[in-house]
This record gives C-alpha cells, structure tokens and sequence, in this order.
C-alpha cells in the first residue's frame, strides 16, 4: 500500500526488502533494497542492506564490490567501513579488513567493536604490537562504558 501511494518512498522499499527477504524472495528483496538506494539518494543505511543481501545470496564478491564503492562515495560512513571490513574478513583479506577497521575507528573511535574486530584481524596477521594497542583500547573502552 506504502509503495502505491508513494512509488518513490525509498523508506517503503527498504521495508518491502525486508518483508521479501523474510519470505525467502531473495532476488526481489535485492531488487526492492536497490530502489531503496536509488530514491534515498544512496544513504548508507540502503546500501547496506543491499549488500547484507548479497552477502545471504551467497554473492560475497559482489558484496564486497559494492561496499568499496559505497566507501569511496562516501568516506566518512563508519558503518560502510565496517561492513566493508566484515566482507573483507569473509574473504580472508584480513590486511584489507584492518585497514578499513582503522578507518572506522577514527570515524567512531568509542566504538568497541570495531577495536576488538581490529584486535583480531591484527592478531591474524601477527602483528602484535599494533594488536596490543587495539587491545589496550578495548581495556580503555570497557572501563569506560562497562564497569566492573
């Protein structure tokens, strides 16, 4: 009904993606995240979704590919380099991962999860000194905003 009245309501689309996502309409979920993303002036929120959606469909590579554009459109998106790091860790680039990491920990340095998904890509490629900085955050972090 939303759609009908107003065909170019991105916030309609995006629901509609995840009502068809939740039917198991893979593809028409895909296809209505995309015009969520072409009528909401590409907000980050929308191309997330699109690319969580290639991600359930298996198409990591596209994924992936999606989410780098969507990060050089729009820089300062800290959610998009994250999710971008997530695909990255997916396909084993953890080098590719931490850089978008510590992108998105200058963007939202208060952000825990983004250290300790830092932490671990560190650890990964055994580097260890830059790990224990990302873990002395976390310390830092955690004292912070969960008290012992």
């Amino acid at each position: 009904k939303a759609l009908a009245q107003q065909p170019g309501s991105a916030a309609a689309w995006q629901r509609l993606g995840f009502v068809l996502r939740d039917l198991g309409r893979n593809e028409d979920a895909m296809d209505a995240f995309q015009m969520a993303i072409e009528h909401g002036n590409n907000l980050g929120t929308f191309i997330l979704n699109r690319a969580d959606q290639l991600l359930l469909n298996g198409r990591l590579d596209e994924a992936t590919g999606a989410l780098q554009s969507a990060c050089k459109a729009k820089p300062f998106d800290y959610n998009l380099h994250r999710a971008y790091a997530g695909a990255l860790r997916l396909k084993k680039d953890e080098a590719g991962a931490a850089r978008q990491l510590r992108i998105a920990s200058e963007l939202a340095p208060d952000a825990i999860t983004v250290w300790e998904n830092l932490s671990k890509c560190l650890a990964a490629q055994g580097n260890w000194d830059e790990e224990k900085i990302a873990s002395n955050r976390i310390y830092e972090l955690e004292s912070l905003y969960r008290p012992r």
